[in-house]
């Protein structure tokens, strides 16, 4: 009869196991690995157990392993050892150790144990549902049901992990032929995961399985089977299972899924319906006035958004930071400036306290109103600064930034520095964004040597100069005609490795030619490798500007798509003026070059063009082709016309269109 060495290999493993009292605790705490590392007791057990378990048979390594059913981590250290020395595991091995697993409930080391199972299927010769029939033969039927019920409730979310769902689908399938199926909780975790990477029509498939299958829905199967709903568009389906439910958790998915849809409307009577019957109320309710919130927001309906905040108050719900925080954005984004600071009055009324994000938002919403027409916001952002830094409130970067904007505009950068510093005191790194800012200050008032020893400073401290950057540096110099100074920056931007963009070259242009340097415009837009339509536009708004008519077409006709509108104006105009009827033709061919590419022309430059021209029939060519493309000719046109048929020495034409 051959010799077992399980007891002399048990007794070592334990003898480990005591002399290292902490190990219990580090194997329950891994969870990268698929066995926890031993501890240097352990390791040297492993020493001298080398010879042993290279001679070690299967039927003994099953033998230990359910000698091991007590203590798991005593089994899992077995098996890394077994591992470590080449011992293969079959069938049965692996059995034994998920069985100990499961009735322990160590649900992740678990999880580590069927993820290696599945990754390595091949090589070890025996598929996942092989470890399932085995699993169940050395149970009674009764333990045997209800342990596969956990193990293939694990295999789902093992599979779920490696993003193998039609596998994890099989295993419910393939559970149920065995006699047991996972909980429903395993379901779900497979649903949502779904939902996820988009697979919806899944998700509502294998919920219409779930009878099949035995396993009753609870509500946040509901739940998760009207997100998927409502993520395909199907807003009458969702609405039609919720009939089959009434899970307050599945009707807060469906109103979120309307307001992600853009029925916020909708959303807003279900809640008023569900508010009626009582199904709705709570916390649950608060929950369900902030997605109406940021429904109304996502839709730019700042007004139907803060009906909801009064909306809420009717129920002593009291709106909160974030939800006052999306109407103040919106609102700022539409520069509705008053009402953003209505609402951030009410909040401090109500002892709410503001956060940096609404500050930003009202600071840049200032900024924006200075630049577009008035001047003294930038007087404004400044004090609102002040007075939040006053409330302490905390200012991160951004609402710093908007600061250092503000004082820019009104030339006063020094005082922009000091604010920096203070900034840098708090413990706040600047970003690339607040250096660009201060740059464009200094370059703003000229100081272009205080702009590039900041940029010098900026790159010393580790933040790199990013394509904003450049530009406003070279767009600075090229406006003050420092042409070579602009494109020593241009250069010295590529070979920083950083790929200058077709605004790059636009600023560069734009610079050179408000400054007078059209030749230097003109080598540098010659020098370009891939020239796109701005670099054009640049190049004619350019020629324009400076009564270069002629050159502005040149380069318009070199163009195979359409200018902005307002510089089609621009160049149509400018050889309108010319008092010379090549330019007049030429003008002609915009305006056509514009009907091309469908542009529509102002109405203007069709009647400057019929008073220009000296021929009935392009006349009459302008004047039809404005009333079919259906910009309808308003008295001044009509008169433009009539002069122009008297001109002509069309009168009859001139009467007749005159009694129209």
């Amino acid at each position: 009869m051959r010799f077992s060495p399980i007891p002399p290999l048990l007794s070592q493993l334990r003898l480990g196991r005591r002399a290292a009292a902490s190990a219990s605790s580090r194997f329950s705490s891994t969870v990268s690995a698929p066995y926890p590392n031993l501890s240097d007791s352990e390791q040297q057990v492993n020493n001298n157990l080398e010879i042993s378990l290279s001679n070690i048979n299967q039927t003994g390594l099953l033998r230990v392993l359910n000698s091991a059913k007590d203590d798991p981590n005593l089994a899992l250290s077995f098996l890394r050892q077994l591992k470590q020395n080449g011992v293969p595991l079959n069938l049965n091995a692996y059995a034994a150790l998920v069985r100990i697993l499961s009735r322990w409930r160590l649900d992740r080391k678990l999880d580590s144990v069927l993820v290696e199972v599945i990754t390595n299927e091949e090589e070890r010769g025996f598929c996942v549902m092989e470890l399932m029939e085995a699993i169940g033969e050395e149970e009674g039927a009764d333990s045997s049901n209800f342990l596969l019920a956990r193990v293939s409730g694990a295999l789902v979310k093992a599979y779920v992990g490696l993003g193998m769902f039609d596998e994890a689908i099989d295993v419910l399938y393939q559970s149920r032929r065995l006699g047991c199926v996972p909980g429903i909780k395993s379901c779900n975790f497979l649903m949502n995961r779904l939902v996820e990477f988009g697979r919806t029509d899944m998700v509502v498939a294998l919920f219409r399985q779930l009878n099949q299958l035995g396993l009753p829905a609870n509500d946040y199967t509901y739940a998760i089977v009207v997100k998927a709903l409502c993520r395909k568009r199907d807003l009458d389906g969702a609405a039609r299972l919720l009939e089959e439910t009434s899970s307050v958790f599945a009707y807060t998915t469906f109103i979120e899924g309307l307001c992600l849809n853009g029925k916020t409307e909708m959303a807003f009577a279900l809640i008023d319906d569900l508010v009626d019957a009582k199904a709705l109320s709570g916390d649950a309710l608060g929950f369900a006035f902030g997605m109406l919130v940021r429904g109304f927001c996502k839709e730019m309906n700042a007004e139907a958004a803060e009906q909801v905040i009064f909306k809420m108050e009717e129920f002593g719900i009291g709106p909160d930071v974030y939800a006052c925080s999306e109407i103040i954005d919106l609102y700022c984004k539409s520069l509705e400036l008053d009402k953003a600071l209505r609402i951030v009055d009410a909040m401090l009324q109500k002892g709410l306290r503001i956060n940096c994000v609404i500050v930003s938002s009202i600071l840049h919403c200032y900024c924006k109103m200075g630049a577009l027409r008035e001047s003294a916001m930038w007087l404004g952002a400044l004090k609102r600064f002040q007075e939040f830094k006053e409330m302490d409130v905390f200012l991160d970067e951004v609402c710093y930034n908007a600061a250092f904007e503000a004082l820019s505009k009104l030339e006063r950068v020094e005082e922009a520095m000091k604010l920096l510093e203070e900034m840098m005191d708090k413990g706040m790194v600047p970003d690339v964004v607040n250096y660009t800012t201060l740059i464009d200050g200094y370059c703003l008032q000229g100081r272009f040597a205080d702009a590039l020893d900041l940029f010098d400073e900026m790159r010393a401290k580790g933040t790199d100069p990013d394509v904003i950057t450049y530009n406003v540096i070279a767009g600075a110099l090229a406006r003050n005609g420092h042409s070579e100074k602009a494109v020593e920056i241009y250069k010295a931007m590529r070979n920083e490795g950083v790929e200058p963009t077709a605004v790059t070259h636009s600023v560069i242009i734009d610079g050179l030619c408000s400054a007078g340097k059209l030749e230097e415009a003109r080598e540098f837009f010659t020098s370009l490798e891939d020239k796109c339509p701005e670099n054009y536009a640049s190049l004619v708004k350019g020629y324009c500007d400076s009564g270069l008519a002629k050159d502005a077409y040149r380069k318009f006709v070199e163009l195979n798509s359409p200018l902005p509108k307002n510089l089609c104006f621009k160049l149509f105009t400018a050889l309108c003026d010319e008092d010379n009827k090549n330019c007049q033709g030429k003008a002609l061919r915009v305006l056509k070059r514009m009907w091309a590419y469908g542009v529509e022309p102002a109405r203007s430059m069709y009647g400057k063009m019929i008073s220009k021209v000296d021929s009935v029939r392009e006349a009459e060519l302008v004047f039809d082709k404005m009333v079919g493309r259906g910009n309808l000719p308003d008295l001044v046109t009509y008169t433009i016309m009539i002069q122009t048929y008297s001109r002509l020495m069309e009168l009859q034409k001139a009467s007749d269109l005159f009694k129209r």
